[in-house]
């Protein structure tokens, strides 16, 4: 027999109301997927039907997840450094997204997003999910960063995990930065080793001030480096001028989060610019994976 299947574990699935709220409408949609075949049915045209599936549950008293009002952002870049198309999705296709631009919270009085739009300097975009007239869901934001070593080369002494490489090759000067999810797409990952990257700006640039983005998320064996060295050169080869920031563990077992290590009033011009996030090895004493290997994660080096 050919097919699929989709399980539910109920080990920590006691009450009935909860077991229909883990598979409704996910049953719908495996349904969908397996009766109709692929390239039969778009996901507008499924939604909609959708919508009016969900009055037969309320009349059969059902319990069933309304799904994520989270809006997705998405940054293209066709050319690395020149601009972003910006595009807005949501899984609830024909429901209003409006946007700002401004550092603004998104209201019903925000523009409303019809298209992708471009920005070509660093802008906070903040958007949310509006249904009959009322915000919902949270206000899903991204920065896009344009600095001075967006797009140039970035060789590296040690290199990633290859399961965690990010977006690719630019990744660590794309422009943009990482959620508190590793797998994101937005983070790259060393186990038990540091993260040591050099970055060619190609000429030499007077630089005020250098930071590096961070992931601390301890449930994933993912810690904050012990310190973070910052050097440079010239040549590439003579590094000079280190400067290093030490950084303190959050909360043990805390939520994930994000951390930014930075240094300012640089004041002296430099072509090269080296990034050391020095790894603490293996997983402390108090961490369920004592001994295991420790990861490094960092998404976004931004030079100005």
């Amino acid at each position: 027999v050919l097919g699929a299947q989709g399980n539910l574990w109920t080990e920590y699935v006691q009450e009935p109301d909860l077991v229909q709220y883990r598979v409704l409408p996910r049953m719908t949609a495996l349904s969908e997927v397996l009766w109709s075949g692929p390239g039969k049915n778009s996901y507008d045209d499924f939604f909609s039907r959708l919508l009016h599936l969900y009055d037969r549950f309320d009349v059969l008293g059902w319990t069933y997840a309304p799904g994520s009002f989270v809006v997705s952002i998405q940054g293209d870049q066709k050319n690395i450094g020149m601009g972003f198309r910006v595009n807005l999705t949501s899984e609830k296709p024909g429901q209003s997204i409006h946007f700002t631009i401004d550092e603004s919270e998104p209201s019903m009085d925000s523009p409303l997003f019809n298209e992708p739009f471009s920005i070509n300097q660093t802008t906070t975009v903040k958007t949310a999910l509006f249904i009959n007239g009322k915000k919902a869901g949270q206000t899903t934001k991204k920065t896009f960063h344009f600095h001075k070593a967006v797009g140039k080369d970035v060789k590296y002494a040690i290199s990633h995990k290859h399961k965690y490489s990010g977006a690719g090759p630019f990744t660590l000067v794309d422009g943009l930065i990482g959620t508190t999810s590793y797998n994101d797409g937005y983070w790259q990952g060393w186990e038990a080793d540091n993260m040591d990257v050099v970055i060619d700006l190609q000429n030499t640039e007077k630089i005020t001030q250098v930071s590096v983005g961070l992931l601390e998320s301890h449930q994933s064996w993912i810690f904050l480096p012990t310190y973070v060295k910052f050097s440079f050169s010239d040549d590439g080869k003579d590094f000079q001028n280190e400067k290093t920031v030490a950084l303190n563990d959050g909360e043990r077992n805390g939520k994930p989060n994000r951390q930014v290590a930075e240094i300012s009033n640089i004041g002296y011009p430099s072509r090269f610019i080296r990034v050391q996030a020095i790894n603490r090895k293996i997983c402390p004493e108090w961490h369920l994976g004592v001994g295991g290997k420790a990861w490094v994660f960092s998404d976004e080096i931004v030079v100005e």
